[in-house]
């Protein structure tokens, strides 16, 4: 596209045009193809390539995103390829480039091999799903305006993941804001896979099916849980998990797995849990009685303070 197009004169076999602020949108994999093309020598002299062009005038800044979507929709297009046209994501790419870690925002053979020093798009958007919001209670939920939970991440992961991604969807802004650093959704990948591993593993060691089940489809809601009860990891400006990290992710994670189940059992008469999970109705309520669990468990531990009727009797009496 260009802002202004200038025919000189021609025929239908040949015509020269003038063009002012020429970019290629729409075009990327086509000019590299070109490009390397080129380089190797391989370009036919009876090579032809249909291009369109579009006079677009001035002021008209997200023109190139507008024409992108329009003439993709003639193909299957998936939401991640649209959250590529965000410029925060090249930035993000940048930033975790400079620190030696590869981040695919862009659909590719190469972004599907499972690297420890790379990652996509898709993962990160599961990840801070998973991982970077509090857990709240349906009271928490009352309040105006209505706060960010957890919960409603988790479930839309486990019945509809693609909305994570969507960029004119609800969801991705909050997964992706502008003020996400690079080392931060690196370590919040970091952190999910190791998790993932830990309750993956899990499943395959239980017997019973009740437990196989809760452990493959309650992944989300547990990773959420031990976020919630993380910070103190969460919050390190690191990209590497330390050993003293992943013990206590590895504990946590084996505790409120637990708790978790326990809330849930009563559960299993009536849904497996696999509907359980991929259901808000039903996951909300899962989550306000482990919360209530959790509650009395750190009562427990609050140590009561001693009064003046309670003071030890002194040495000698």
């Amino acid at each position: 596209m260009a802002e202004t197009i200038t025919p000189a004169a021609g025929n239908t076999q040949k015509c020269a045009f003038g063009f002012k602020k020429l970019s290629i949108v729409n075009g990327a994999q086509t000019a590299g193809s070109i490009f390397n093309a080129t380089l190797a020598g391989n370009i036919s002299p009876d090579a032809k390539l249909l291009v369109t062009l579009i006079e677009i005038g001035n002021g008209a800044d997200d023109i190139g995103l507008k024409i992108t979507r329009a003439r993709n929709h003639q193909n299957v297009v998936r939401g991640v390829d649209f959250a590529a046209l965000d410029p925060n994501q090249e930035r993000l790419r940048q930033e975790l480039a400079a620190v030696g870690v590869t981040y695919f925002y862009r659909p590719s053979a190469e972004a599907r091999a499972r690297r420890d020093d790379a990652f996509t798009l898709e993962e990160a958007a599961v990840a801070m799903a998973c991982l970077g919001f509090k857990v709240r209670s349906a009271a928490e939920l009352q309040q105006h305006p209505r706060p960010i939970n957890a919960v409603d991440f988790v479930v839309t992961a486990k019945k509809e993941i693609g909305r994570l991604w969507e960029q004119d969807g609800t969801l991705y802004g909050q997964l992706f804001p502008a003020a996400l650093s690079g080392v931060r959704i690196c370590r919040f990948v970091r952190m999910y896979r190791f998790i993932d591993r830990i309750l993956a593993d899990t499943e395959r060691s239980e017997n019973g099916y009740h437990r196989r089940m809760f452990f493959r489809h309650g992944r989300y809601l547990i990773m959420a849980f031990v976020a919630s009860r993380s910070t103190d990891v969460i919050g390190t400006p690191q990209l590497e998990l330390t050993v003293e990290d992943q013990t206590l992710l590895s504990q946590r994670t084996n505790k409120l797995s637990e708790l978790i189940y326990a809330a849930s059992e009563q559960m299993q008469a009536f849904k497996g849990y696999l509907a359980i999970f991929r259901n808000l109705t039903d996951t909300q309520p899962l989550a306000d009685s482990t919360l209530e669990r959790l509650a009395q468990q750190d009562a427990l531990l609050v140590p009561v303070p001693i009064t003046s009727q309670q003071q030890p009797p002194a040495m000698g009496e």
